[in-house]
């Protein structure tokens, strides 16, 4: 039985990483996937899977909990060539609508032997009945009616993956992640954040993935510094797929993410 303080802990984790996971649109779509805010000096870019953002033309991003407009310009977008992750890269006059997370808040180097605890913060395409558009003669307003889900669960050691035969593509240690998906085994659901008061209620006894695409996979940890549990969370991951036979959700390691940052941006390279 879950106590009332590990719960505690765990929504304090969870609240860090929502507040840096926003829901990506299409014009024509509806929502299409999700990115984590990352400052890095001082630029200011959205982390996601190259899938959600490569080939389209209306992408945005969906301000959490204000009625703004959803943000459509980027000062560039760039993507792997090997690897499901991408970028958007805002202007400082467009950053203000949103948190973002710095340097700090990301974890290169991780304990590949053992479960980590991990949430997986992301915006699922099945709870998402609500997403409205305004339309007037002025301006395009977006609202999201069903916020963020964050799920509680563990990152794979590298001893549990399978063998490259049973999965494509290929695993390679290093670079991807593997987390724990069974909604009745290590995965718990977190109660969701809410943008509108109206919201529908959300059946949450089977849980489709579409739409994490691109979302965080956290590190969650807990830490008694002089007997005060300080809740702290690290970036990890971006999530780029499932294996829904297997239970298990993909992701690659966020120091790839970086590499496309050192190579696009040079002066970038000595501060991450």
């Amino acid at each position: 039985m879950v106590s009332s303080v590990d719960q505690i802990q765990w929504q304090a984790l969870a609240d860090q990483a929502r507040s840096f996971t926003y829901c990506l649109t299409d014009q024509q779509d509806g929502p299409i996937g999700t990115a984590i805010a990352i400052r890095l000096a001082t630029r200011f870019f959205f982390a996601t899977a190259r899938h959600v953002i490569e080939n389209r033309h209306g992408v945005e991003i969906v301000p959490r909990g204000k009625i703004e407009n959803a943000v459509s310009q980027f000062a560039a977008r760039h993507c792997s060539e090997q690897l499901d992750i991408g970028l958007l890269e805002l202007t400082a006059d467009h950053a203000r609508y949103f948190d973002f997370a710095d340097n700090s808040r990301l974890c290169t180097t991780i304990d590949t032997d053992r479960d980590l605890p991990a949430l997986v913060v992301g915006y699922p395409s099945q709870f998402m009945h609500s997403a409205k558009t305004w339309l007037n003669s002025q301006t395009r307003l977006c609202l999201c009616g069903c916020a963020d889900f964050t799920y509680r669960s563990v990152v794979l050691p590298q001893s549990q993956w399978p063998d490259n035969d049973s999965v494509l593509p290929p695993l390679v240690p290093g670079r991807d992640l593997l987390v724990d998906f069974q909604h009745d085994g290590r995965m718990t659901l977190l109660p969701p954040g809410v943008l509108l008061p109206e919201a529908p209620p959300v059946n949450c006894d089977t849980v489709d993935p579409h739409g994490l695409s691109g979302g965080g996979i956290w590190l969650a940890q807990v830490e008694d510094r002089n007997g005060l549990w300080i809740s702290d969370i690290r970036l990890i991951g971006i999530q780029t797929g499932w294996y829904e036979q297997k239970g298990w959700l993909r992701g690659v390691r966020i120091e790839q993410w970086l590499n496309i940052v050192h190579t696009k941006y040079p002066d970038l390279a000595e501060g991450i």
